[in-house]
Parts: structure tokens; C-alpha cells; sequence
């Protein structure tokens, strides 16, 4: 019967360990259908909170390899503390060390507004049951960025009068006049635990229905308030029962643990107990194994930090050893070195991208990258838009804070949306300026303008193991075109104004095989029907333009093929306020390009040049219109490239005979070598639309 009795220190072992093994598990997507079956696991957020747990059960564990191993004790501690330093070798060189910066209350506010999470967490629930719908005003964290004093109290009427002698809101106190009964707001989430009282007499409080604000009336008169935030039966309760085992513990750590030492120590006297450490250093091999473990603890660190795979960056100042090259010149300064993305996907999936950035020089300004993945007929499969950084990543600092010679790390996450179709899906990113959202163009060696963006490669999408289920239709449709069905649609706006593009997304599903190729007028299959399967559903993306000349309320597209037509959802025609009276000019020049936008003229207001352009046409491309300033090296050394007029008139929305005013703000100038370069480029493709042209030199 006594061999057959479990070893408690046995149980121990194999329950951390097979905590162990199960805490790290659950970080996996294997397990999915817990997390989405469990109640309260989805209250754990983030499942990487339980790598904490393992590291606990990993150093429980360490220690037992010494309890039941243990002739080989120093052997075994080498080997742990080694594999734990090696495995945390990369703490020691943090990827982002910006200078350190004491962050303030209105730091901390300015962080909920960005990350919108004021007063609250990400999810809201630690929130009173009481909140529907957040608050939205923002008056209250604004005052505290401000810098200036909070009042928690709101809803006063003009002529009422407030003396606050205590603004703590959580014992606030003030005298208050109102000339009628009004019902006033507290900004604070209402929690048991509130009361108020009113010339010291209790005060109903009310949350609020939708915000879960604290609302009391009080009538007319002068009256002495105070607000109280105080403890529950509860909360009593929990800190009785705090206070018990905290007593509980004093006394085990001062009455008992010492008699047990006193213990163990008169066995030790008597016997050799096997698994102490303590009677195994009374070996002649302990005895010079310690003093060589610390002078080889102290080398090994030492030689660590002198020279170690993790210290040998994989930039070179130009290049670097991590990922696809690309080495692309952007006009602020930086370069994009490298990217790294899988080459294939199912249609679906998710999949990281990961961009290595690093400056060539200083640049003042932060930019942002932006991934856009296209589909292999030219328009967005994916807009950048809907790509989220990864919970592995941490964002580095601004740009403006980046040092030559470092480099930087971007990464995002992107979804394949559901009923993508297989096929090579090129992949670039815009890297943009926050403020402005103008964006970083490639350029070459000399500094000349390549392209508004830098091309990735392609990844391959392939057809789904299972048919698409998550379809999100913005209309219904269920209209028949032959063998294929259209689902339904979406419309990025429902309004638009003449010349604007309208992406329009359409779901299709085959009803049976199809052996001959459909066609429609609004979009191409890239991905031939023949290839389709009985009940496959595919998303397809176009664009369709409104005209530019349309003075209708609504216009209205059609889906047609040589036997059905489907008319969809009208869109609202927002009117343009069009001139076709020439500004005053300063400069006046007639320089076209292409035959189908000219140059009137230009005026120059200190560091801010305005571009009077006027339409011989309605131009069929969607161009940028760049202006570049070169030294007498030929260098460019400011530039701006934007849609005209602030990016609020895209050229396909001029009509014949009108003028465009553009004002561009340049950075100071030096007084003299200097030449301003004007032109246009697709904003697609960044091809040039017409030649650069000279407008101003100053030698």
C-alpha cells in the first residue's frame, strides 16, 4: 500500500508542469474555440497575459530539478541560469531607448484621447453597469491638458453663482445659488459608494440613463453641497478580511518560521539529509566550485557584453542583412531598406508585414507608413486604412526623433478580406506626413521624383480551404447575370461631387460551373469565371467615376452585361463652386502640359507660392501636382506633391475653362542658387504627366 501512495512533492511537479505546458498553449491559435466557448476568458484581453503565469511554473520547476536531481545540483543551475540569461540576452538591448520624459497628468490624458480610452480602459469594463453609451464630451481631459482647474460640476445656469471650497471630487464641497430648481450633472461615473448630502441633508443621486453620469437636482436658493465618495458594506468587509491575514502571516512569519529552521537544523546535526543544498556544500568539490561559479558569473557577463550575436546589428548604415532589399530613397531623408512578408496567403487570412526604415539625415517631421495591396487590375484590395499594428510590435518613436545611423521597425497587420479571389496581389507603402497627410515620394540619386509610393513586391492569395462566410454588404442585391449571382454591393460614400471615384465592391456567387468568360461594364474578372466553382463567392473591387460636368442632385451607376442590367443606390451630387474668371496674377505663363492643363501664372507670398492653374480638359488621370526646389547642385531640397488646392480639388473634377488656385507653404529658403521646378504625375502609377517646368530662378 506504501508504494502505491502518491508523492505529494511528485503531484507538485507534475502540476506545474503541466501548468506549464497548458498556459503557453493557450496563446496558440489551436486554442480558438476555447476562447470563443469559455465564459470570462474573453475578460483576459490579451492571451500573452498568460505567459506570465508560465514563467512562474518554469522557475517553480527549475527548482525542483534541483530537488530531485540532486548530485548534479551546480551542473543543473549552470545549465538553467545559462538557458535563462541567453533566452533574455535581448532585454539588454532594448530596439527603442528614446530620452526619458516624466510624464505628466496631462501626458496621461493626451494618451486616452489618442489611443480613445479616456477615463476608461480598452474594452470599459471596469465601467459601472450603469454606462451605455461613453460620454463625448471632451471638455473635461481638454481643461486637464490645459492645465487648468476641473469643474466636475456642469449644468449651471447663466445666472446662478458657485463657490467651490473643496474641488476634490471625491470630497467635494461648495456653496451654490440658482434662481430656479436645476438638474445638475457631477462628472463622475456613478458607483455605490456615492452620497451627497444638501445643508447636510441626504441628496438623491441618479445615474445617468445613457452615460452613467452622477444627476441630482436641487432647487432654488442658496445651499451648501458637499459630494462624498466613501466606502461600501462590502469593501468593508474585504478590508477586514485583508487586515485579518496580514495579522495571520506577521504572526506565522515571527512565532513559527523560526522553530522550524531551529528544526532543521538539529536534524542536520544528527543525519545527512540528501536533497538539502545546505549539507552538499560540505563537500570538498563545493568548496572550490563556488568561488569559481562567481568569477565565471562575472567573465561570462562581461564577455557578453564585449561580443554577442544579439550586439552585431544587421545594418551597415546603408543596407541591411533582414528581409527583402529595397533600398528606396524617400525626398524626406529616410530610407526604406527592407521589408519582410510571407509570399503566400489563403484568401481570409491575416499576415504580418514588417518594414526596416532608417534616415539618411535629419527630418523634423513624423511620418506614418501606410500598406495598400492591389489588386492585379490596379485598384485596392486592401486600403491601408483597415491595417493594425500587431499586439507583438511596439511602435517606434516619431521619426523626428530618429538618429542617423539607427534604424526603425514598422510593422502592421492585414486581413485578407474574405471572398478575395486567388491571384498576385502587389503590395506597396505611402509613407506619409502625419500632419499633412502629404505623402514621402520616391526619389532617385539625384533627388528627382520617381513615385508617391514604394513598391513591396506581391504576394500570391490562394483560394480558401472553405467557401467565404464573413460577407458584410452594405446593400442586397440578389440579381442574376447568367450562371453568377450579384449578393450585394458597397459604396464607399454616398455622396460625391463631379470628377470623384467611387470604389464600389461586388459579391458575386457562382450558381454552376461556367465554362465561357462573363463580362460586365463596370469591372473585369481577373479572376477568369471559367475558373469559378459551384457555390464559390468572390469580392471584386472597381471604381467608377461621377462626371465631372454632372449638375444633376443624384446620379446613379449601372451594372450591366449584354443580357440584365441592375441599377444601383443613387449617390447625392455635392455642387463645386467653380471659377472661370482668372485671379489676379503676379506672374503670368502659359505653359501646358499635355494640351490639357496650363500654367496661367503664379504668385509669391514669402515662403508660400500660390499656382493659378487653369483646365484645357477634363483630365482622365488622377494627377499630383509637385513642386520642387533644387540648389545650384542640382539637389532637391524642398518639395511639396499634393492633389491641387490642399487636396481638396482632384483634377478629375475640372471642367474646361476653369482656374484652380493651389497654395503651397515651402520651408525657408536660401537667398539665392536656387530653382523652382513645377509638373504633374499620376497619383496611381507616379508616372510624369507632361515634363517639369522652370518657373523661377534665383542665382
Amino acid at each position: 500500500l506504501q508504494s502505491l501512495t502518491l508523492n505529494p512533492q511528485l503531484l507538485i511537479t507534475f502540476y506545474f508542469l503541466l501548468s506549464l505546458i497548458i498556459y503557453p498553449s493557450l496563446t496558440l491559435s489551436l486554442s480558438q474555440p476555447l476562447w470563443d466557448s469559455v465564459p470570462l476568458m474573453p475578460f483576459i484581453q490579451f492571451p500573452w497575459r498568460l505567459l506570465g503565469i508560465a514563467s512562474l511554473c518554469a522557475a517553480i520547476l527549475s527548482g525542483a530539478i534541483m530537488y530531485w536531481l540532486p548530485k548534479r545540483q551546480w551542473l543543473l543551475s549552470g545549465i538553467v541560469i545559462t538557458v535563462a540569461a541567453l533566452g533574455n540576452l535581448s532585454w539588454w538591448y532594448p530596439r527603442y531607448c528614446s530620452p526619458f520624459k516624466e510624464v505628466t497628468l496631462a501626458d496621461t490624458i493626451q494618451y486616452e484621447f489618442d489611443t480613445f480610452t479616456l477615463g476608461t480602459s480598452a474594452k470599459g469594463e471596469f465601467l459601472p453597469t450603469t454606462v451605455k453609451n461613453f460620454p463625448q464630451d471632451d471638455s473635461f481631459g481638454q481643461a486637464i491638458i490645459r492645465g487648468e482647474r476641473i469643474q466636475p460640476l456642469t449644468g449651471l445656469p447663466p445666472t446662478a453663482h458657485l463657490t467651490v471650497t473643496n474641488p476634490y471630487p471625491l470630497n467635494y464641497r461648495a456653496t451654490i445659488s440658482l434662481p430656479e430648481s436645476t438638474q445638475l450633472t457631477f462628472n463622475q461615473f456613478y458607483f455605490p459608494g456615492w452620497s451627497a448630502t444638501l445643508d447636510d441633508q441626504p441628496l438623491n443621486l441618479n445615474p445617468h440613463p445613457e452615460t452613467g453620469l452622477i444627476n441630482f437636482t436641487i432647487p432654488s436658493g442658496t445651499h451648501k453641497l458637499e459630494i462624498n465618495f466613501g466606502n461600501t458594506p462590502i469593501r468593508n468587509m474585504g478590508d477586514a478580511i485583508t487586515l485579518i491575514a496580514l495579522v495571520v502571516i506577521i504572526a506565522y512569519c515571527v512565532f513559527r518560521i523560526p522553530s522550524r529552521f531551529s528544526a532543521i537544523r538539529n536534524l542536520q546535526s544528527a543525519f545527512r539529509i540528501p536533497h538539502s543544498p545546505i549539507s552538499n556544500l560540505q563537500s570538498p568539490i563545493s568548496n572550490y566550485q563556488l568561488p569559481i561559479t562567481f568569477v565565471l558569473i562575472p567573465f561570462t557577463l562581461i564577455l557578453l557584453r564585449l561580443f554577442t550575436p544579439i550586439t552585431l546589428s544587421p545594418f551597415n548604415g546603408e543596407t541591411i542583412s533582414l528581409g527583402k532589399p529595397i533600398n528606396a530613397k524617400l525626398a524626406s531623408g529616410l530610407n526604406v531598406l527592407s521589408v519582410e512578408f510571407p509570399s503566400s496567403i489563403e484568401s481570409g487570412s491575416e499576415f504580418d508585414v514588417i518594414l526596416y526604415v532608417a534616415p539618411r539625415e535629419y527630418t523634423p517631421i513624423e511620418y506614418r507608413p501606410r500598406f495598400d495591396l492591389i489588386t492585379p487590375d490596379g485598384f485596392f484590395a486592401i486600403n491601408g486604412d483597415e491595417a493594425w499594428v500587431p499586439r507583438w510590435h511596439r511602435e517606434p518613436p516619431g521619426t523626428q526623433y530618429w538618429g542617423v545611423g539607427q534604424y526603425a521597425q514598422w510593422a502592421r497587420r492585414i486581413k485578407i478580406p474574405d471572398g478575395t479571389p486567388p491571384g498576385d496581389y502587389p503590395l506597396r507603402v505611402n509613407i506619409f506626413n502625419r500632419a499633412t497627410l502629404e505623402p514621402n515620394s520616391v526619389v532617385n540619386d539625384e533627388g528627382a521624383f520617381i513615385a508617391p509610393y514604394v513598391s513591396l513586391g506581391s504576394i500570391r492569395v490562394t483560394r480558401p480551404s472553405l467557401p467565404a462566410t464573413n460577407i458584410k454588404m452594405q446593400y442586397q442585391a440578389n440579381h442574376r447575370f447568367g450562371a453568377i449571382t450579384l449578393l450585394g454591393y458597397n459604396m464607399d460614400r454616398d455622396s460625391a461631387r463631379g470628377g470623384d471615384d467611387v470604389y464600389l465592391t461586388f459579391f458575386f456567387r457562382a450558381e454552376s460551373p461556367i465554362s465561357n468568360l462573363q463580362s460586365l461594364n463596370l469591372l473585369s474578372f481577373y479572376y477568369p469565371t471559367s475558373q469559378w466553382q459551384q457555390n464559390d463567392i468572390w469580392r471584386f473591387q472597381t471604381k467608377a467615376r461621377v462626371p465631372a460636368s454632372t449638375d444633376s442632385a443624384q446620379y446613379r451607376f449601372i451594372l450591366k452585361s449584354p443580357d440584365s442590367a441592375y441599377e444601383l443606390a443613387p449617390i447625392k451630387v455635392i455642387p463645386i463652386q467653380r471659377t472661370f474668371t482668372a485671379p489676379a496674377i503676379q506672374n503670368q505663363t502659359s505653359i501646358r502640359f499635355k494640351d490639357v492643363i496650363e500654367l496661367a501664372g503664379y504668385n509669391i507670398k514669402g515662403n508660400q507660392i500660390e499656382l493659378i492653374w487653369k483646365a484645357l480638359a477634363t483630365p482622365e488621370q488622377d494627377l499630383i501636382a509637385y513642386v520642387h526646389v533644387e540648389d545650384s547642385s542640382g539637389k532637391i531640397i524642398a518639395q511639396s506633391d499634393s492633389v491641387p488646392a490642399n487636396w481638396s480639388r482632384p483634377t478629375t473634377g475640372w471642367v474646361k475653362g476653369e482656374y484652380v488656385v493651389d497654395t503651397r507653404t515651402l520651408p525657408p529658403l536660401p537667398n539665392g542658387g536656387i530653382t523652382l521646378f513645377v509638373g504633374f504625375a499620376d497619383r496611381s502609377s507616379g508616372d510624369r504627366f507632361g515634363d517639369s517646368a522652370i518657373i523661377y530662378k534665383l542665382p
